[in-house]
């Protein structure tokens, strides 16, 4: 392997890959697809079942706004903190070994939680489920790049979290039905087997690519991952995603349930029908815009400029949250669903711009920083919002979530800023 690397002049203007370089489709579908998006479901779930859980937990454990994000911002911290050597590991011994061995990890931890009496029991189960989930996305990631060639990977990444995001519909209004009849500890039990059964299913069903593997010297492949970070696309572009992704994973795992309830001033069943409707937003977002960027990059669109311009709109819904300009209804909260979705596209964009062999790490290297934000962005929401006093209910006044979100979307636009004076000045990435 190569130190340097050298990427194609423009991602979109890249030579397709060979037709043998696929796979059948309904081969795909079946064992590689389906297998890797329950994945993806099981980890959207976990990271979205606190926003849904807050008040049992709240009530149950006696914690704070300030704790409760601290608690559900753990999940991000060893996610992310699992991501570089995730790279490493899925080059190396591919997907089919990986995402078995660590969703068993994560199966600890929902038993863990499930038996937690305080927060820093829960917050330690917590920890081992977003160590053990960490790998699902990039898993799934490196399979589209294995099996499919480098035109469709959009539309398949795209395709997969859409699949995937249905555990954030699932993590709403049905879980808020369910928990009428179970307790939110026999869930965790629940989420428990399911793991262990998303791991057997991989492991039994995924096939391995021959000649996939990369087995260069530990010492290459660290050279490898050093080039990507100070690849001038990447120290540019990956503030913009992180931050705005960061943010809408904080505000969709945990906020946004507190805002319905503290701004909106709903009941929980009216709370859990709102992040169901962000939910389906998000399902119906990331396929939608997977299509769009499919056509458009088939137009001539550069992928990249697709994305800028999808995040440009994202970040006019949010400065329409942040002014509470029908902030508790169903439209802001629907646009804020659909338009993050487009920044996934983020992975395909970096994915296409190294070489095949750096493709696990290139992935990883971006999901790490995402995986970071979200945690300081979660931990910070909570500090903000605590700075204001809950009235006797518990509740938070509307003021202390606007100005969180609003110090989130400036720091994001600085980022932005930075990127397009890039992109102006170097029109090719």
């Amino acid at each position: 392997m190569r130190a340097a690397v050298t990427p194609p002049a423009d991602p979109a203007s890249a030579e397709p890959e060979s037709a043998e370089a696929g796979v059948g489709f309904l081969r795909f579908a079946l064992t590689i697809f389906v297998p890797f998006a329950l994945g993806q479901f099981f980890s959207f779930y976990a990271r979205t079942i606190n926003a849904v859980i807050a008040p049992e937990l709240m009530t149950d454990v006696g914690i704070r706004a300030p704790d409760l994000g601290l608690l559900t911002a753990v999940f991000f911290f060893t996610s992310a903190s699992m991501q570089l050597p995730l790279g490493v590991l899925l080059d190396r011994f591919g997907p089919r070994r990986v995402l078995p061995a660590m969703f068993c990890a994560a199966a600890i931890g929902t038993l863990l939680f499930s038996f937690g009496q305080g927060q820093y029991t829960l917050a330690f189960g917590r920890a081992v489920i977003g160590l053990g989930v960490s790998c699902s996305l990039m898993s799934g990631f490196r399979a589209i790049m294995l099996w499919l060639p480098r035109q469709r990977w959009a539309l398949a990444s795209s395709s997969l979290l859409a699949g995937g995001s249905l555990g954030v519909f699932a993590a709403t209004a049905p879980t808020r039905a369910l928990l009428h009849f179970i307790s939110w500890r026999v869930l965790f039990v629940l989420m428990t087997f399911a793991a262990l059964a998303i791991a057997g299913l991989v492991f039994s069903l995924v096939p391995d690519k021959p000649g996939s593997r990369d087995v260069s010297p530990l010492r290459e492949q660290l050279r490898g991952l050093i080039s990507i970070y100070t690849d001038p696309l990447f120290h540019r572009l990956a503030p913009t995603i992180c931050l705005a992704t960061g943010t809408y994973m904080a505000i969709q795992g945990l906020w946004a349930g507190l805002w319905f309830r503290d701004v909106g001033g709903f009941s929980l069943q009216a709370v859990a029908a709102h992040l169901f409707a962000l939910a389906v937003a998000l399902s119906a977002g990331y396929l939608t815009m997977g299509l769009i960027a499919d056509r458009l990059t088939h137009l001539g669109f550069k992928l990249i400029d697709v994305l800028c311009g999808t995040v440009f709109f994202f970040y006019l819904v949010e400065l329409a949250l942040t002014l509470r300009i029908d902030a508790a209804g169903y439209l802001p909260w629907i646009l804020f669903g659909l338009l993050s979705s487009a920044l996934s596209l983020g992975f395909p964009v970096l994915a296409q711009h190294f070489p095949m062999e750096l493709g696990g790490r290139s992935t990883t290297g971006l999901n790490v920083l995402i995986f970071f934000s979200a945690f300081a962005v979660q931990s910070l929401i909570g500090m903000v919002v605590g700075l204001w006093a809950p009235d006797a209910a518990g509740h938070y006044p509307a003021a202390a979530y606007s100005w969180a979100l609003g110090l989130m979307l400036s720091v994001q636009a600085l980022a932005f800023l930075r990127l397009m004076w890039w992109r102006l000045n170097h029109r090719r990435p």
